[in-house]
């Protein structure tokens, strides 16, 4: 009976997040990063002025193609930290990688530190194409 329950309860939960287009991932003390699809993403990004939109991809990834006006800060170098410091945590942050995985380490990332507006492009630069 345990397990029936349990079975059905995976089915619903995976079922309604299947069925989310727009996903709050995280949610902070003071801020919440959220997952927006290309289209959302693109949206989103066209509301805001001057917007930071940061490519968390490896420089190579970032010249063979990227979104225009992305500021690329590699999320595997060991200067992350620094240059994400030198952001302004009080305006939208738009962040991407390739497919996801990167992007959503430096969304949450950028909660922790105190961004209030974090918005990640869900399956990353390979859906925005």
């Amino acid at each position: 009976m345990k397990l029936s329950f349990t079975l059905l309860l995976l089915s619903f939960l995976f079922v309604a997040c299947q069925n989310a287009s727009t996903t709050t991932a995280v949610q902070g003390e003071n801020s919440a990063y959220t997952q927006l699809s290309a289209a959302d993403f693109k949206a989103k990004l066209a509301t805001v002025e001057n917007p930071q939109l940061i490519d968390v991809r490896t420089p190579r990834e970032f010249e063979k193609g990227n979104i225009s006006g992305s500021k690329m800060i590699n999320f595997k170098d060991r200067t992350f930290a620094v240059e994400m410091a030198k952001l302004d945590k009080n305006r939208p942050l738009f962040i991407y990688c390739q497919s996801g995985g990167r992007s959503l380490n430096a969304c949450n990332q950028a909660v922790t530190d105190g961004f209030t507006e974090v918005y990640e492009l869900d399956g990353g630069y390979g859906d925005w194409k």
